[in-house]
């Protein structure tokens, strides 16, 4: 690292080794708005696959947190063996069983939230399951537990079927269809009556106006207020059907 008064520059601690590595940043203050500002910057280490030793300066437990996140969220109770392996693998390099534990626990925090995150909001939920209230409203307006209700009974260990309303049950079901269902029987064992019965169609009176359309009007539905108007007779411009001298169409 060599810092001046107007330059900083750092490079990698193996960047002199055999592997060597290209890491390096650089940061100048310019004079034009008297600030900081970064002018060169390699963000890759490449010293991390390359150095084989039991414990890299660079292998803290938030870094190997951030490698194995794919693993944690899949399960986050996987055993700290499996994660030393993985670590071994991505990085060529071991890790002690503590710095493991650590990384699992900063892995589960990014992705699930802390121990007292979770506690803290968790009456929240359970006062939203005893007031059968959620607000993505689907639970209110189907009855039937969300998606967000199967995630918190899921997570605190309660049956989902405790919210589920009892017409849905199948004890309700059975009461449903236990009783006795008699079918309808062939006409010819109908009861014969003394009087015939003769239905007719409804009496539909035709309304004396004009018939509406259904159809939506666009904007070649309405004729500009401001143009002459057309006759319906000779389709000219000037005067209308009444005063039209012009020979019509069949005339033409």
């Amino acid at each position: 690292m060599k810092s001046k008064i107007d330059t900083w520059t750092a490079r990698c601690y193996h960047h002199n080794d055999d592997n060597y590595c290209a890491w390096y940043i650089r940061i100048k203050k310019k004079a034009t708005h008297n600030r900081w500002e970064i002018t060169r910057f390699v963000k890759e280490h490449t010293c991390l696959v390359q150095i084989e030793q039991n414990k890299h300066r660079n292998l803290s437990s938030k870094f190997i947190s951030m490698s194995i996140s794919h693993l944690v969220a899949n399960d986050p109770e996987i055993p700290i063996s499996n994660i030393i392996q993985e670590v071994q693998v991505l990085h060529q390099n071991g890790c002690t069983y503590k710095l493991t534990w650590y990384a699992r626990k900063f892995a589960i925090e990014r992705i699930f939230g802390s121990w007292d995150t979770t506690f803290n909001i968790l009456p929240k939920y359970l006062q939203a399951l005893n007031n059968k209230f959620c607000s993505c409203r689907k639970w209110q307006t189907y009855t039937l537990p969300c998606s967000h209700v199967l995630a918190v009974c899921r997570e605190n260990g309660s049956r989902t079927d405790a919210y589920v309303p009892e017409i849905y049950s199948r004890q309700t079901y059975i009461k449903t269809y236990q009783a006795n269902f008699h079918p309808i029987l062939s006409e010819n064992f109908w009861r014969h009556v003394p009087f015939n019965l003769t239905f007719y169609p409804p009496n539909m009176k035709k309304e004396r106006c004009r018939k509406q359309g259904k159809r939506f009007q666009g904007e070649m539905d309405y004729r500009n207020p401001d143009s002459p108007p057309r006759c319906g007779r000779c389709r000219m411009q000037g005067h209308n059907r009444k005063n039209c001298n012009n020979p019509g169409p069949s005339n033409v």
